[in-house]
């Protein structure tokens, strides 16, 4: 197996996660506790982590395609996958960025209950984040919808699709 061939045994830990993690944020406007909320801070950290590993592993996929796949994907007519390849990567970067900045919020929160401070705009700030959990999930969606199109419709990163273009 190819260091390549591990972005969609990767992708779906921090899809996983991240899911559950907006899920349990808006969980925790109903039940909230200290307990929520640090399960809320490991389970989006991890999968933060574990995004990055799939964001290096879908980053390498996607230039060994552009060297070796990309011209004669072209020449079999099917211009499309660059399209959907950029769309797919850039619907990544949003969720990451979006989860990133929804971690952040988190700990803010965390770190004034733990000094038992009041924390200023804690509304504005609630609302924030469950827009930001909302906005994550489209976004985990809309990059799947992408990255789906690209395996199933086209067969990108299949041993078909390789066998097809890149013959031994």
């Amino acid at each position: 197996m190819e260091f390549i061939d591990l972005h969609p045994k990767l992708v779906h830990f921090p899809i996983a996660l991240f899911s559950l993690g907006s899920i349990l944020h808006i969980f925790r406007l109903f039940r909230n506790n200290e307990l929520t909320l640090k399960v809320e801070l490991i389970v989006l950290s991890t999968g933060l982590i574990l995004s990055v590993f799939a964001l290096l592993t879908g980053n390498m996929a996607a230039t060994h395609f552009n060297e070796h796949g990309a011209h004669l994907a072209a020449k079999h007519g099917l211009n499309s996958i660059n399209e959907l390849m950029e769309l797919h990567e850039s619907f990544a970067t949003y969720t990451i960025f979006n989860y990133s900045a929804l971690l952040a919020g988190v700990f803010y929160i965390f770190v004034g209950n733990r000094k038992k401070s009041e924390i200023k705009n804690i509304g504005f700030i609630r609302l924030i984040l469950v827009i930001l959990s909302v906005a994550g999930l489209y976004f985990i969606y809309q990059t799947g919808v992408y990255g789906g199109e690209l395996v199933y419709k086209h067969g990108v990163g299949t041993e078909f699709f390789r066998n097809m273009l890149l013959p031994k």
